[in-house]
């Protein structure tokens, strides 16, 4: 994956693969021998950084997905109230860290709406081509259509 991916699948040597095998296994280790430092149940530590990440992904996702007025400007204020929400989790011990998922997802998703609407909402045409009902879906083949060149003979 790392030759893949982040090197652009340049050629390397078989050295190279090695060296960032052995590279990545410390690391995955040295994660491993931190773990029982870091807290007191790695079930826990796994939970709080994936809901972390996820929550705020969903909450764009679904801002996206759901309404015609998101946009980038909407989009990163929701990320922002999403990210005090995990703050808040955080910062209140008596709030169970498994809630981050929750407290970052809502506040993303109901900033980010709100938040749109302060900003020029995309294109018709960006729309059609993001926005997931039957209706777009109809109006983009429709604008395919119309857009098409005929097919001429030589």
């Amino acid at each position: 994956v790392l030759t893949f991916d982040v090197l652009n699948r340049r050629e390397t040597s078989v050295r190279a693969n090695r060296l960032m095998t052995a590279a990545i296994g410390a690391g995955v280790i040295g994660a491993a021998l931190l773990a029982p430092y870091i807290g007191k149940n790695f079930i826990d530590q796994i939970t709080a950084v994936a809901s972390t990440f996820l929550g705020l992904l969903l909450g764009v996702y679904v801002l996206g997905m759901s309404s015609r007025r998101a946009n980038t400007g909407g989009a990163a204020l929701g990320l922002l109230a999403g990210a005090a929400g995990i703050a808040l989790v955080r910062l209140h011990p008596a709030i169970p860290t498994w809630w981050s998922g929750a407290f970052a997802f809502f506040p993303t998703l109901l900033a980010g709406r709100l938040a749109s609407g302060f900003f020029p909402p995309p294109s018709a045409d960006q729309q059609r081509a993001l926005f997931l009902t039957p209706e777009s879906r109809v109006m983009s083949l429709e604008s395919t259509l119309q857009n098409k060149e005929p097919i001429r003979e030589n």
